[in-house]
């Protein structure tokens, strides 16, 4: 109620805005707002439209009550009792999730292979390999091996060498999600004790310094988060925090929750405003929403700002993706390619964008994040800056366009996200290190 009342205090005054509070259906109309206003707040919360009588317009602002909002629940609260999901659930329990786990691990005859849990262990034996040779070990120098990399010979593959996509890594980060959710319901010491052993594996890939992605860690770890663009990294680190809570909230075993927590450090070191920090952020939005999970299972605020860095820095200009793609075209000594921002999600800042756009999977991912940091107060950075100059969003909503645009319902061409916001630059838009490369990384 505090954070509500003091945002409102902080609007325009002394500009013609006329405020009007619509309250339970009712609408209540302010004088010309020269003064704060000190509306009482229910638990519905309160809309306010903010009324130009120079330029005769009109914007709604919808202020989050802080007391009353929706939040995840504990599974162990739930039961499924109806037939037809209760049938579902058993069938993923029985028959999904063991063959995945086969799938993961190349058994199934006939089926594209995964490369997976492969991947995990050769990293896991170089990381072996480092510690036993301790200063004396030389890491390799970083190889591209392409988006999706195959054997050349599928009968007789290199055990020394990366397959697959290079986000490969997510396959055991889903699965393992899904067998924490099917625990929750459905206690299984088999399938626990196959959870464990993979998880061994997992965790004896990751770097000292607590990176964990195979795809780097085996063709060199000194191209990392050089194309966050378009390889996955942290999209990686997304679902692998996604999998260790579920996994967590589902047995209270930490050892996945450890090294999720271990790789978000490194990248909470690797990414941010200060000087020398990388000023970059997801190409495949998940990290966002992931991060805001992390902290409210650790309650480390490191996470949740992290997360709105990642969100506030989106679409900044200089663009990143934009200077990244300079970089690596000077590297690599070939022609500068042009950027798809908009399927990225990165054409302008998040609190400027009206309009859902570019791939549907990352902009769902981004909008659950940009809601899941809305919801949670963060001391001076969320329902109140210190400096006055702006808010978090107010109100975000997907809005289908006008049906008679087009002609009928079911012809809508594209959807609306609506974020009505009073808009901030980011602290660092302007800053001199905004296109300074990304900072290199220690080897192991």
């Amino acid at each position: 109620r505090t954070a509500c009342l003091s945002s409102i205090a902080a609007l325009p005054r002394k500009q013609g805005f006329r405020a009007c509070r619509r309250d339970k259906g009712a609408i209540e109309t302010d004088e010309v707002c020269d003064r704060p206003l000190t509306p009482s707040v229910h638990t519905t919360g309160i809309d306010f439209i903010l009324c130009n009588q120079h330029r005769n317009e009109k914007r709604r602002i919808s202020l989050m009550d802080v007391t009353r909002f929706t939040h995840p629940i504990d599974l162990r609260a739930v039961s499924i009792t109806d037939p037809f999901w209760q049938r579902e659930t058993e069938l993923v329990r029985r028959e999904v999730i063991p063959y995945q786990w086969d799938a993961l691990n190349d058994r199934i005859p006939g089926a594209e292979k995964s490369w997976c849990m492969h991947n995990f262990r050769l990293a896991g034996r170089i990381m072996a390999q480092a510690r036993q040779q301790g200063a004396q070990y030389t890491p390799q120098a970083y190889t591209y091996r392409g988006y999706n990399a195959l054997p050349d010979d599928p009968a007789h593959p290199d055990e020394d060498k990366f397959y697959g996509f290079l986000f490969q890594d997510t396959d055991f980060s889903k699965w393992i999600e899904a067998v924490g959710y099917s625990l929750i319901q459905h206690p299984d010491e088999a399938l626990e004790a196959t959870a464990d052993e993979a998880i061994d594996v997992v965790c004896a890939a990751q770097t000292p310094e607590g990176y964990l992605d195979t795809y780097y860690i085996i063709n060199g770890m000194d191209g990392a988060f050089q194309n966050l663009r378009d390889h996955h990294e942290l999209y990686c680190l997304g679902h692998l925090i996604e999998g260790a809570v579920s996994y967590y909230q589902a047995t209270g075993k930490d050892k996945l929750l450890r090294a999720a927590c271990r790789f978000a450090d490194y990248v909470a070191d690797f990414f941010g405003t200060a000087g020398g920090q990388c000023k970059g952020y997801p190409g495949h939005e998940i990290a966002e929403m992931a991060l805001v999970r992390l902290y409210e299972v650790t309650q480390d605020e490191k996470y949740l700002r992290l997360s709105r860095f990642f969100i506030d820095e989106r679409g900044q200009e200089p663009n990143y993706f934009v200077e990244e793609e300079r970089r690596n075209a000077e590297r690599e000594h070939r022609p500068v390619r042009s950027v798809n921002l908009a399927y990225h999600q990165a054409v302008k800042p998040v609190r400027e964008q009206d309009e859902a756009m570019g791939h549907a999977v990352r902009a769902v991912y981004l909008y659950s994040g940009m809601a899941d940091v809305c919801r949670i107060p963060l001391p001076g950075t969320l329902f109140r800056e210190s400096s006055g100059r702006g808010r978090c969003f107010r109100q975000a909503r997907i809005i289908p366009q006008s049906p008679e645009k087009h002609g009928t319902a079911r012809s809508f061409s594209k959807t609306t996200f609506s974020v009505f916001s009073l808009r901030r630059p980011h602290p660092a838009a302007n800053s001199p290190s905004q296109t300074s490369p990304c900072k290199t990384r220690p080897s192991y």
